[in-house]
């Protein structure tokens, strides 16, 4: 590729566009850099001292180019359609639409949506009608009843402008620019599966920031499909339901409140509920209402007049009793499904947890608590994607703890000190008694509210050379996670701390852009880092945490009865986790240096005691050393 031709491009965009971006050899030598504001230093991995978040571009297997993150996205769609030799992302198309259909129904418009778009070669300003194509829900169904069903839908014919990709196991979106075929594509399934196939439509949308919405008239068809309409019919839309949308978008308060009358009259006569079901999915026709309810017409009839009495409502002969009665049988019948999200590979120990926790949901609610779990990006992109749950654009999130600094004062950077915990029992005590209340106090007054502290497990460092003290570090280049605490430990190791976005720590060290990473076994393993690192420090010098949150909007949402049946299955799901990532860390352990060739080095005492001192200043300038000593007196009453 012709260096001058790059260098042209690069000063080009970066004065359009006012990005930052530097251009390096695949050996890591800076040939130049295109920085454009006057605050930036540019993103010399050698020199930088403002630790802006960077990301990787391979060029060609000679250069490199280097971006920070919030300006790399614009980067992307020109550096695909200008470099015949340019790969990005590993990501396949089909992948890539999954992450982009994912984001488009959970969040707001943003750079990463933008940026999928033009990869994909999608025009915004098209007429879209959002279509979710569901299978019915079971956590028994095997898996390949569920892949089968994603080669299906990838099968089918759209046009170059229909956005479509999976949008969970059971589930896939497609926003047609071109007349939708619903009818066609469930009866095509149903030929070849003998299984049902569902679809549900919400309203055409002129741009793709507009869709969102349209995904929640689909998200609302699917939850009350069995209220709204016959088992049989496989195709909903928004549009003969809208006043019954509307109603499910009253606050949770008043629609108890509402419906307080209604619902006192329900809890006296058994039947009196089933009946208003059956009434408004037969369209208050009384013999289709008897066939449903497998009952005699007679027994039907009878049914009616004693719902009439009851309810004071006769909705076959008034059309505002006849809504009232489908609103508040929608209100009784309601299912919460919440969206989940990740950010990091779908095989990593959160998306078991988050498994474990759906499963539990789902048996302590029966049935009505759902949880649907996303690969939302790879990016490990913490902050982002903690802002929309904060704004109510995904109900549950695991994450990095650090996004909580802010919110929280700093005191989040407690589960940052190294070696602050011996061990995971002492951990899960610690953060449970103590750090967790702490860390949620604030979270509420911007819309989120901590759960709980998940683990991914112990973090090691890993090299292409020997380690073993902290000397062996000096001069390094170490990528590390986003966090205040890590780089100043490094950095007064005499390290040079790097920090990075986890989804292109692979292409850093394709690139021999950095020297040393830390991760738990499980991601060293899963993200391949063994082909390029050949040895792992054998020490447990710090425990990854992850919060799992939910928005303030879902939360709010929920019953007492259900926020009893969430916080139990959270805590259970905790308690698992911990062991859970135990036993997995030591199987990818196990492989890492049985099968992929990494070797352990372990320091002995003496080592170890230099890189517990040079943590100590960590500790001393800690801000809040109240809440420190509570922390230190709870690990000692564990002793």
């Amino acid at each position: 590729m012709d260096l001058n031709k790059i260098k042209e491009f690069l000063q080009a965009v970066s004065s359009t566009f006012k990005v930052k971006c530097a251009l390096y050899t695949s050996q890591g030598q800076l040939l130049t850099d295109y920085s454009t504001k006057e605050s930036f230093t540019s993103p010399n991995l050698n020199e930088s001292e403002e630790k802006e978040e960077v990301t990787f571009f391979r060029l060609s297997e000679e250069y490199v180019l280097v971006a920070t993150l919030k300006d790399a996205t614009y980067l992307l769609p020109y550096l695909k359609a200008l470099f015949e030799g340019y790969q990005d992302k590993t990501e396949s198309q089909e992948e890539l639409r999954g992450l982009l259909v994912t984001q488009i129904a959970n969040a707001e418009y943003n750079r990463e949506i933008d940026t999928y778009m033009k990869a994909l070669s999608y025009q915004d300003g098209i007429k879209r009608t959002p279509v979710l194509y569901s299978i019915p829900y079971s956590y028994e169904a095997e898996s390949n009843i569920y892949e089968s069903f994603s080669s299906f839908m990838h099968s089918l014919s759209f046009s170059d402008q229909d956005i479509y990709g999976r949008y969970s196991e059971r589930e896939f979106f497609v926003f047609y620019a071109k007349e939708e075929n619903a009818e066609e594509v469930c009866s095509q399934y149903k030929k070849q599966t003998a299984l049902p196939l569902f679809a549900f439509i919400g309203s055409t949308y002129n741009f793709v920031k507009e869709l969102k919405a349209g995904c929640e008239e689909c998200f609302f068809l699917a939850r009350n499909r069995i209220v709204l309409e016959e088992e049989n019919s496989s195709v909903l839309r928004i549009n003969s339901f809208i006043g019954e949308y509307f109603s499910s978008l009253i606050p949770a308060d008043e629609q108890k409140l509402l419906y307080s009358e209604y619902e006192n009259a329900s809890r006296k006569s058994p039947h009196l509920f089933e009946s208003g079901v059956a009434l408004s999915k037969s369209n208050t026709n009384l013999v289709l209402m008897a066939d449903l309810l497998s009952i005699h017409r007679n027994t039907a009839v009878q049914r009616y007049k004693k719902l009439k009495s009851t309810l004071d409502l006769d909705p076959i002969y008034n059309d505002v009793d006849r809504f009232i009665l489908k609103s508040f049988s929608l209100y009784k019948s309601k299912r919460i499904t919440l969206n989940a999200g990740i950010i990091i590979q779908p095989g990593c120990v959160l998306n078991k947890g988050m498994l474990y926790l759906a499963e539990l949901l789902n048996q302590k609610s029966g049935g009505t608590i759902q949880l649907d779990i996303h690969t939302l990006s790879y990016s490990g992109d913490n902050h982002t994607f903690f802002s929309l749950l904060c704004q109510g654009a995904i109900d549950i999130f695991s994450g990095a703890t650090n996004v909580l600094n802010a919110a929280t004062g700093d005191r989040a950077e407690v589960l940052s000190l190294p070696f602050l915990f011996k061990n995971t029992d002492e951990a899960l005590t610690t953060i449970r008694d103590v750090i967790l209340p702490e860390l949620d106090a604030p979270l509420l007054s911007i819309g989120a509210h901590c759960m709980g502290i998940w683990s991914m497990g112990w973090r090691y460092l890993t090299s292409s050379t020997p380690i073993r003290s902290p000397e062996d570090l000096k001069g390094l280049k170490v990528r590390i996670m986003f966090n205040k605490s890590l780089s100043r430990y490094f950095e007064s190791l005499g390290a040079k701390a790097i920090q990075m976005n986890y989804g292109e720590l692979q292409n850093a060290l394709k690139n021999k852009l950095i020297d040393c990473q830390e991760n738990p076994f499980s991601n060293i393993l899963e993200m391949e880092f063994y082909k390029w690192q050949q040895y792992i420090m054998n020490m447990r010098y710090l425990l990854s945490t992850e919060g799992v949150f939910i928005s303030k909007k879902a939360w709010s949402a929920f019953s007492d009865e259900q926020k009893e049946i969430f916080t139990s299955a959270i805590n259970e799901t905790t308690t698992w986790l911990y062991k859970e990532q135990e036993v997995f860390n030591e199987q990818c352990k196990e492989t890492l240096i049985n099968e992929k060739g990494m070797t352990l080095i372990t320091p002995n005492e003496e080592e170890k005691e230099l890189w517990k001192k040079a943590a100590l200043p960590l500790y001393e300038s800690f801000p809040h050393q109240e809440f420190l000593s509570r922390i230190i007196k709870r690990k000692g009453l564990l002793l």
